[in-house]
This record gives C-alpha cells, structure tokens and sequence, in this order.
C-alpha cells in the first residue's frame, strides 16, 4: 500500500506540473510551504519516492516468503508472489490514475502526509541518489526540451483548460495564448508582403505622391530608387503635408520635385527570421515606426509596422481609415457573410429564424459551428443546421472567424411551391 501510494504522488507531481508549483508558492499557508519544499527538493525527490518503492517491494517479497514456508510446499511461495506483484501492480495503477485525475487538489495534501515516509527512506536514497548521478555523468542521456518551452506549454495547457470549462471568456484566452506564441513569431509571418506594401519611387511629382497618401491613407511609406529593392528612406506623410504648409515647397507640384529632402534616413532592414519580441523593444528604443523586411540575398521580402506587432497580440485594430464590415452582410437572396463572433440570438433575429433548440454552451455562431461539428472545422467545410447550411470561410486552429450562411428551403417551402403550381 505505501509504495502505491509513494507510486500515485510520483504520478500527481509530474502531472501538476512546476508552473502550478511556482504558483502555489507565492500564496500563503501549507499549501505554499508545501510546495515550495518540493520545487526545492524536486531533483532528489524522485531517487526518495523510488527507494521507497523499491523497499516496499522487498519487505512485501520477503513477508511472502516468510510466511510461506510455513504454509507449505515451494508452490505456495510462488503462488504468494504472483499475489503480491498483481496486487502491487493494481494499487500502483489505480492510485496512479485517480492522483493523476485529481492532481489539481490531491499532490499538495498527499505529498504532507507522505512526508513521514519521505523521512523514513532519505537515509536509503543518498547512495541510490550517488548511483544515478554517477550513471548520469558516464552515460549523459540527450538534452531534453528546454525548461521554458515546457512551462509554456502547460501554461498552453492550462489556458485552454480553464477556456473549455468556461473559467475564463474565450476572447480573454485567445490573448493569452496570443502571448504565449508572441516570442516564436518571426517578421516574416506579421509583414506586408512585397506585393501588397504602397511604395513610392524617389522620382514622382509631389502632386501625384500627395493623390496616393489622400487615396491610401498611409501616413508612411517606403521610398525606392529604380527598383523596390532599393529602399533609400522613408516618407512621412505629415512631413510632407508640413512643408507644404509652411510654404517651403516651391513651384508646380506636378513638377518632379525631389523627394530626397523630405524623406527621413536611415532605414530600418530587419530579416525576415528576426523575432517580433526582440523587433519591437529595438523599434521602441530607436523611436522607428516602420522596418523594412530583406530576404537573404538583401532583397525586399515587404514591411512590417509597430502596429503590426501590436494586432499579432490583441487582435486586428480598426483605426479611422479602415472600413468596418457590417457582422451580419447580405450578399443576396437567402446568402448572408456572417462574422463568427455574432450572438446566436443576433443571428436569429436578423435572418427570421428559429434557432431556440440551437442554444447550447455557447453563445456565439462559431461557439454553435464547432459544437455541431464536433471540432474545429476547416475552411470550406459546411455543416446543415436548422434549415442553413453554413459553410466555414475563415478558420484558424482554434476557432472559426467567418461563416457563409445559405438559407435552404424546407419541406413545408417545398409543398407551398407545389401548391402555387
């Protein structure tokens, strides 16, 4: 029974994991201490819970043996064995799967009482302890994963636990988990790419420069010589609009007027692996709002801004010259392009449906999408609900964005027609 139980904590420690530990310890009480002495002792802790295991099984083996001989025959000794083992080997893997299910609220209780125990085997486990670390430094296993990469994903783990179970709102996890990600996330992934990135060649009219900025509504763009790849500096619009202002630009605008003078140097090149963590504090420590992304050969892969830095944490961000789409958009008869964040009730009022029976733990028309398909479903994939089809138009890992909504006739439609006819 004790090297089961000695088995269960070893199992609940591994499955609460160090980051429940650390946070364990900043609070007050038993708890705290608790967990503090294992995050402490973890590295020996292991050798104490399997040197009490082992003289568990051994004291057991030799009580069987005992009290075999004086039962009987050889026959009885190996029959006591095989009983000893199975019935170790059950407490272990029951006591093991109960304390990993419950390791939230059982490692930390189960790891006081057992400290008596812990107590009883250390003497036993210092040279047990020496023995691995000898075997350890003649054969070194491989590098395992880094520790951070491992706290992160258990915080992952956790997120996404408290997001299924309703702890936490699903917009609120999202952010975490968009935090989390932000330290992998490379420039490549957030940039403007080279074919959708507004640049202007030094050579341009100043008028035809002041049409593109009043069209596009950028208030910065990179400015090339001959060719894209040549980016020779910066242009801020409200420069520009400055000097006209101040009367310091002379002459015809539609003249070929240099932007030479106006454009601000030096500029920003980042690669396209660089880091978006470490790319941001540079941007805010060298005051650049705008870098322009190189390739390997140094030529012009696109841009990537301060702000989109910022969305790939919180989210798209609407300023005053974007045009917000409508959450509910008809594009014809019976066709609606419908965002995935809409309330289920919102949905039902505007298309004049019935979607009471569709109301289950969710609120949202992604939330009813992933809980009629059972998961996540892929772009272009489409489900039958309630008289619709709705096909699945965005989609990432995680949720579904946006959804077209087909209205189909029912059969009560149907026999209405047949009736006109």
């Amino acid at each position: 029974m004790a090297g089961a139980a000695l088995s269960a904590l070893e199992g609940a420690i591994t499955t609460f994991g160090e980051v429940r530990f650390l946070a364990a310890g900043e609070e007050e009480g038993r708890d705290a201490r608790t967990a503090s002495r294992i995050l402490n002792e973890l590295p020996h802790l292991h050798t104490r819970l399997l040197t009490g295991r082992v003289i568990a099984i051994v004291v057991a083996v030799g009580l069987t043996v005992r009290l075999s001989d004086k039962l009987g025959p050889w026959w009885v000794t190996g029959l006591g064995l095989a009983g000893v083992a199975l019935l170790y080997a059950a407490l272990a893997v029951g006591f093991g799967a109960v304390a990993r299910a419950r390791a939230v609220s059982w490692t930390l209780p189960m790891a006081r009482w057992l400290r008596p125990v812990e107590l009883l085997v250390w003497p036993f486990g210092v040279p047990l302890g020496a023995l691995v670390l000898f075997l350890n430094r003649r054969f070194p296993a491989p590098p395992p994963p880094s520790e951070g990469d491992h706290a992160v994903r258990e915080v992952e783990h956790m997120i996404e636990q408290r997001e299924e179970s309703g702890s936490i709102p699903e917009d609120f996890a999202e952010l975490l988990l968009s935090v989390l990600e932000f330290k992998d996330t490379v420039a490549r992934e957030v940039m403007v790419p080279r074919t959708q990135m507004k640049a202007i060649e030094i050579g341009t009219p100043l008028g035809d420069v002041l049409e593109s900025i009043v069209r596009e509504g950028h208030s910065r763009y990179p400015v090339f010589r001959d060719r894209v790849d040549q980016i020779e500096g910066i242009l801020y619009a409200k420069d520009l609009f400055r000097m006209l202002k101040d009367g310091m630009l002379d002459g015809d605008l539609k003249d070929a007027q240099t932007l030479d003078r106006i454009i601000r140097r030096p500029v920003f090149f980042v690669s396209e692996t660089h880091k978006i963590g470490q790319l941001l504090r540079e941007m805010q420590a060298r005051r650049f709002h705008l870098a322009v992304v190189v390739d390997e050969f140094g030529g012009t892969s696109g841009i990537v801004t301060l702000e989109d830095i910022v969305e790939e944490i919180v989210g798209e961000i609407q300023d005053e010259h974007d045009t917000e789409e409508p959450m509910i958009r008809e594009i014809a008869d019976g066709r609606w392009w419908v965002d995935a964040r809409v309330s289920v009730y919102d949905l039902a009022e505007e298309l004049e449906a019935d979607f009471e029976d569709a109301v289950g733990d969710y609120d949202s028309v992604g939330g009813m999408v992933v809980e009629i398909a059972g998961r996540v479903p892929d772009e272009g994939e489409s489900i039958q609900a309630h008289g619709f089809e709705l096909i699945v138009r965005e989609a990432d890992e995680r949720h579904v964005r946006r959804v077209e909504i087909l209205r189909r006739p029912t059969p009560s439609d149907d026999e209405s027609v047949h009736a006109a006819e």
